[in-house]
């Protein structure tokens, strides 16, 4: 039997925000008005509204817009966190069975006069037999179970996807989708800013360097996010 170090402790942890905080809020919209300003100084002719975009509190659609999006990944990498290691399932698998054990030695060792409340065609140690032996079945399967993925792959795909659903909102709302950024003079492109702060937030915390590499590949895998 492996050695479980594991970080399963038998109970939930507790969920994660699922929104945005009120300071990112803050600086989205903050950045919303700043990029959008520099668009329209750049091209004087340039519909501010958009085709796409409803009439209203634009900055506050903005933000919305993007909080929508980022749910998902706020949902994603609270899976991921829930995400097991082999030793880890071996540690609830042990934790579970020790739970049915002790479950039929305290239905074995019930008072007559309790048991007797309990339908005679009931029996509940032979229950418990059974599901002791269905656990005990699947714990032969732990060793077949695949690998947990590394972390950093499970981060760089959230990260990907999030960048994907961010910058479609980026766009509709006519703030350049570019891929560039000055590490050393700490200068980044809209986009890559903007997701370098919700990532962030989401304590999916990246460099600049990677986030701009994260663009780079959203483009890649959807081509509709520059077109």
């Amino acid at each position: 039997m492996p050695t479980a170090k594991a970080r399963y402790t038998g109970r939930e942890t507790g969920s994660k925000p699922n929104s945005l905080s009120e300071d990112v809020k803050h600086a989205l919209r903050e950045l919303h008005s700043q990029f959008t300003e520099e668009v329209d100084e750049r091209s004087p002719d340039w519909d501010a509204a958009g085709p796409e975009v409803p009439w209203g509190n634009r900055p506050h659609d903005f933000v919305n817009a993007i909080n929508a999006e980022v749910h998902w990944a706020f949902a994603e990498l609270q899976e991921h966190g829930r995400d097991l290691t082999k030793s880890e399932m071996w540690a609830e698998h042990d934790d579970f069975l020790r739970s049915l054990r002790a479950a039929r030695e305290a239905a074995r060792d019930r008072s007559p006069d309790y048991s007797r409340l309990f339908p005679t065609d009931v029996d509940l140690v032979s229950q418990l037999d059974d599901m002791i032996s269905t656990v005990e079945a699947a714990g032969l399967k732990i060793t077949q179970a695949p690998k947990a993925g590394k972390p950093a792959d499970k981060q760089h795909a959230v990260a990907v996807e999030m960048a994907i659903r961010v910058l479609r909102v980026v766009k509709q709302y006519r703030i350049p989708v570019t891929a560039t950024a000055d590490v050393d003079l700490g200068r980044a492109s809209p986009a890559v800013r903007i997701l370098k702060l919700i990532g962030d937030d989401l304590k999916l915390v990246l460099s600049i360097a990677t986030w701009l590499k994260v663009v780079i590949a959203a483009k890649h895998s959807a081509p509709d996010v520059v077109k």
